[in-house]
């Protein structure tokens, strides 16, 4: 039964083979160490719908594409002697929702499907040390997460978020075609879509 329950969830998170610069990457399956917070939705459960409103902080739910492109910007962070902490990865509508509503304004993205969380194609970070309050620490971030490829929210002309590095891929914002098949829990498909499987 534990067997086939982990089958079902590698299928329902994606584990063909996904390509990237002539590599081939694998798409990260549902892993039942995983914090309950990464877990998909649909598999939380009764009491366990709480954790849609706690921070999933797992590199392991990120398309490994993205993931390498941020490791890279934390391995250049820590060789200038930074101490980066990984904050929020995989974001759930209900925790989106929150930070929308907050006063002062965190986020301009209502709808997880507009932003980049919801795809496990975005990070926060922040200062292990000085938290969120550490101009020169996300002023150096920025530019190492640019020299990996990732785009940098502090770099943002309009309402900056200097924790935040995304996906470069799309620009601004997850065309409207991703946005229809996250909406239909087709993450997979939309992975596989931006990092097809290597011929």
């Amino acid at each position: 039964m534990k067997l086939r329950t982990l089958a079902l969830t590698a299928l329902l998170l994606g584990v063909a083979p996904c390509g990237v610069s002539g590599q081939t990457v694998q798409a990260t399956p549902f892993s039942a160490s995983l914090p309950k917070a990464c877990w998909p939705a649909s598999l939380l459960k009764g009491r366990d719908t709480a954790f849609k409103y706690v921070p999933c902080r797992s590199m392991e739910v990120l398309h490994p594409a993205f993931r390498r492109g941020l490791e890279c910007m934390l391995t250049r962070q820590r060789k200038g002697k930074w101490q980066p902490l990984v904050q929020e990865t995989k974001r759930s509508q209900e925790l989106q929702s929150i930070y929308y509503k907050k006063r002062p304004p965190v986020t301009k993205v209502k709808d997880v499907a507009t932003g980049f969380h919801g795809y496990g194609l975005a990070a926060d970070v922040i200062s292990a040390t000085k938290g969120w309050n550490d101009p020169k620490f996300f002023y150096w971030q920025a530019q190492h997460a640019e020299a990996c490829g990732l785009t940098a929210g502090a770099f943002w002309i309009k309402f900056p978020d200097a924790p935040h590095v995304q996906y470069a891929g799309w620009g601004n914002s997850p065309p409207l075609w991703a946005r229809g098949l996250l909406r239909q829990d087709s993450l997979p498909a939309i992975w596989r879509t931006i990092y097809p499987p290597a011929q």
